[in-house]
C-alpha cells in the first residue's frame, strides 16, 4: 500500500474547490445578461470548509436572487451538493453593490448637513 503525499492532498483539495467555483461561475453566467461581469472568488478555505463570493453587474442582481430568493437559494444548494460530493462544506454569498464600496455621496451629504446645522445655531 502506498502512503498519501501531503502535497498531492493539498493540490487535490485545491482542484476540488476550483471545480465548485467554476461550476457556480458557469451557472451564474448562464443566468445573467452580462456574463463578462460575473466573478466568483474563493474567499476562505479552512480544512473541509469553503466560502465563495459571487459578484455580478448591478442590473443582474435581481436575476441572481430570483423571485422570493429562489434562484440564489438554488445556487447555494448546488454549491452545498457539489461540496458534499467532494467532502467540503460550501457557503455561497452574493455581493451586492453596498458590500463592494462605501457610498461616497451619503458621506458627503452627512457632512454638509452637519455644516448647515452648525451655521443655523
Amino acid at each position: 500500500m502506498s502512503s498519501a503525499n501531503p502535497e498531492s492532498a493539498a493540490q487535490a483539495a485545491e482542484s476540488r474547490t476550483g471545480d465548485i467555483r467554476l461550476l457556480i461561475e458557469q451557472v451564474v453566467k448562464a443566468i445573467v445578461d452580462a456574463p463578462d461581469e460575473v466573478f466568483v472568488d474563493e474567499v476562505k478555505r479552512t480544512g473541509s470548509s469553503l466560502e465563495l463570493e459571487v459578484e455580478v453587474a448591478p442590473k443582474d442582481i435581481g436575476k441572481v436572487i430570483g423571485k422570493q430568493g429562489r434562484t440564489i437559494r438554488s445556487l447555494r444548494t448546488l454549491a452545498q451538493a457539489a461540496g458534499m460530493v467532494q467532502g467540503l462544506r460550501c457557503n455561497l454569498e452574493l455581493l451586492e453593490e453596498d458590500d463592494l464600496e462605501p457610498d461616497d455621496e451619503a458621506v458627503e451629504g452627512d457632512e454638509s448637513s452637519e455644516d448647515n446645522r452648525g451655521n443655523q445655531a
